[in-house]
């Protein structure tokens, strides 16, 4: 029987990429990666195209990857600089462009393959205000929000809860160098001023939840692994659970309820998702509240502190073996 092997499409900067490979080796199971990027100047794109439908290109170690041999597609966050092409008239457009069809081409070849996400899902599913109605249908409570940049209204959206909590729409992390990144921020009717500046783009506003905890759920396929962390036990992650990793605290192995869980599955596999990172908070009077779910999201911290074995659970879905 001809092997199952793992193509990882990622970046060798990507914190995710050592784990798959470490569990992949461990396990004997064929993998490759590679990295298709506009900004990437290193020799990768060599391609046989003939009469047999040879579909051949290079991984990042040279070695060549056979198209057909594939089984499982890993790709988190590919192409986020296809989109910001350089300015028109230059070089670097037009090689932007050629690797944007030349990706488009690999993909094509791709489609036989299981892909962990499938690309046109994650970026379906990656704008949290979308996610929202999709949560309440599956049962859960979502924050009261407001999107505007209206500035009067956000003063009002203030006024009516006292206490509000402002975030980035888009996708972003408080630890990144992106230029969208944004951590949370709370505010009070002090600081009413301040809304001024939605003036300049759409700005979300959220009511604040009283927590009793956090959690971070990773779902693959059917399977479901809950991280929870105690965030109001400190200033900063009471406000942004994510700055976790400043603080003394960690993250500790968790259930859901039933219901919960299947509901979460259910979400899930209504987007077209195979994995995402859920992130929910449960409150005093034990609701669960729905934050938002990433299709792209980290597991190697909740791993770490909890013993969960979610990169052998992906190497599963990608080599089959979770299917055989």
């Amino acid at each position: 029987m001809k092997q199952r092997s793992i193509l990882f499409v990622a970046s060798e900067a990507d914190v995710n990429l050592p784990h798959l490979r470490h569990c992949a080796n461990a396990r004997r199971i064929a993998h490759q990666t590679l990295c298709l990027t506009t900004s990437r100047n290193q020799p990768c794109a060599s391609t046989i195209i003939d009469g047999h439908g040879e579909h051949l290109l290079h991984d990042t170690l040279g070695e060549p990857i056979d198209f057909k041999r594939i089984h499982g597609v890993w790709a988190r966050g590919w192409g986020r600089d296809m989109a910001r092409p350089p300015p028109v008239g230059s070089f670097g457009n037009l090689a932007h462009h050629e690797w944007v069809y030349y990706a488009s081409y690999v993909l094509d070849g791709l489609r036989h393959c299981h892909w962990v996400n499938d690309i046109a899902a994650s970026r379906r599913n990656a704008n949290r205000l979308t996610q929202k109605p999709l949560a309440q249908r599956f049962g859960f409570r979502v924050p009261d929000s407001l999107v505007t940049n209206v500035p009067a209204q956000a003063k009002a959206f203030l006024a009516r809860h006292g206490r509000v909590i402002i975030k980035h729409i888009s996708p972003g992390s408080p630890d990144s160098h992106a230029d969208r990144a944004l951590a949370v921020s709370l505010l009070d009717r002090g600081d009413e001023d301040l809304l001024d500046q939605v003036r300049f783009c759409p700005t979300l506003l959220q009511e604040v939840i009283d927590k009793a905890a956090e959690f971070r759920v990773t779902i693959i396929g059917d399977r479901v692994f809950c991280a929870g962390l105690e965030s109001t036990r400190n200033e900063a992650t009471a406000v942004d659970s994510r700055l976790w990793a400043d603080t003394e605290l960690t993250y500790y192995r968790a259930e859901l309820d039933a219901d919960a869980n299947d509901r979460l599955v259910r979400m899930l596999r209504s987007t077209g998702l195979v994995y995402g990172a859920v992130d929910l908070i449960l409150t005093p009077r034990n609701e669960w509240v729905f934050l938002e779910i990433n299709p792209s999201g980290r597991w190697g911290f909740a791993e770490m502190s909890t013993g969960h074995a979610i990169t052998e659970a992906l190497i599963d879905e990608l080599s089959g073996a979770g299917h055989a």
